[in-house]
């Protein structure tokens, strides 16, 4: 098998597939280049081609048993690549689905939860994806609400964690993603939970100065913290980096907006 190779050690073959080179992929297989060697960080000719959406090189490479299970050095296989940009093909071709990485223990239905392709993640449910608590983390961390209904529909647990995510909602909240927040709320999302170091999620979004995910926690939750010291008027607060007030505006719960209507 020839394997002429680049300046930056990647394979010919693979070099052509990175950029779509179509015809010049068809000439080398024709040639009998190994249709499945791997570059230094453990890429196939599928796998760059995958991810550069060159539909036309990943139908041809398959077709010269370009093999849809190989994995990088993260772990990463053709099918999460094909994922980062939400293109189906790679996955209707039988892909092992359910394969993790090494780098972010992430599997392909996780990635394009988190990228937001709705029409992957449905077919990778479909065919059998199983790490919907995962995935549902993933979306709420990349801010895709339709993909995050979908799991829900899926039976995705709205309060789990998987390592190394948090909850949906943590993820959302922390991401400063309100629409996708308000729709774990409502759809049963522990709003008292507690993020890993024990802070409440109103800490959390009142530390990182998000004004409008304050308010949205305040109009589900009543929080007692403070409440003696402040006479139940809630404040929400930006300090400098060294701990000087820059802003302060009062905030209201349900409660106090229906007193004051």
């Amino acid at each position: 098998m020839f394997s002429f190779q680049n300046q930056i050690n990647r394979p010919a073959l693979i070099e052509a597939a990175a950029f779509g080179h179509l015809d010049i992929v068809v000439l080398m297989l024709r040639k009998n280049f190994n249709v499945n060697e791997k570059c230094e960080n453990g890429e196939t000719a599928l796998m760059v081609a995958s991810a550069g959406s060159y539909l036309d090189v990943v139908n041809v490479l398959l077709s010269h048993g370009a093999s849809l299970n190989e994995q990088n050095v993260v772990g990463h296989t053709p099918l999460m690549k094909a994922a980062f940009g939400g293109h189906v093909e790679v996955a209707k071709r039988g892909a092992s689905i359910n394969t993790r990485s090494n780098e972010h223990n992430e599997c392909a239905l996780s990635v394009a939860s988190y990228k937001g392709h709705p029409d992957l993640v449905y077919i990778l449910l479909e065919a059998g994806a199983d790490d919907l608590n995962f995935a549902l983390s993933a979306a709420s961390k990349g801010g895709q609400v339709t993909v995050v209904e979908l799991l829900l529909e899926y039976g995705a647990e709205i309060n789990s964690s998987t390592f190394p995510l948090p909850s949906p909602l943590e993820c959302a909240i922390s991401n400063s993603h309100l629409d996708v927040a308000t729709l774990l709320i409502e759809a049963g999302g522990n709003i008292n939970g507690a993020i890993s170091n024990g802070n409440t999620y109103l800490m959390m979004a009142a530390g990182k100065g998000d004004q409008r995910m304050v308010e949205l926690l305040l109009v589900y939750v009543y929080t007692q913290v403070d409440a003696q010291i402040v006479g139940k008027i809630y404040y929400y607060i930006v300090l400098s980096p060294i701990g000087e007030v820059k802003h302060m505006k009062r905030l209201y719960t349900k409660e106090q907006r229906q007193q004051q209507q």
